[in-house]
């Protein structure tokens, strides 16, 4: 992926200037067994909440936009992380393999036709093959009503 290549460490963030060296050293602080990509928005988050205290926001509305647009940002970033979790190429044979699965129980059960008895007299005379279709084959499908 290139944006693994081009920031292949935490450090590389630091350098691009996405991150300070302040915040890589609280974000190395956190101990999560999940990934830690949604640490950054509970510190914006946070901000918000001290800009409304220190009355950089006018009113409570202002701050609340602000933590819609994050919360936006977050849902997005969720439906991104998702893609990126199940490659498709191999999500098709494994849809394909559980369909089989499922539907393997239902299949009809297999009874030998009147044709595979040795005994049986075709339904059609012997000649009625050399004069077209006076007489119809009518093959497995004869005890069909």
């Amino acid at each position: 992926m290139r944006v693994r290549t081009r920031f292949p460490t935490m450090e590389s963030m630091v350098k691009a200037g996405f991150l300070n060296m302040d915040e890589l050293k609280e974000l190395s602080k956190i101990d999560l067994a999940y990934n830690r990509y949604w640490t950054p928005l509970h510190w914006a988050l946070g901000v918000s909440f001290q800009a409304l205290e220190k009355k950089y926001f006018e009113t409570p509305w202002a701050r609340i936009c602000v933590q819609n647009e994050i919360e936006t940002f977050r849902t997005n970033l969720a439906l991104l992380c998702n893609f990126d979790w199940v490659p498709v190429p191999i999500s098709y044979p494994q849809t394909g393999l559980c369909i089989v699965d499922d539907e393997y129980g239902a299949c009809p059960e297999l009874t030998p036709d009147s044709f595979t008895d040795p005994e049986y007299n075709p339904v059609y005379p012997e000649d009625s093959k050399h004069h077209g279709d006076h007489g119809v084959l009518t093959g497995s499908a004869e005890n069909y009503r």
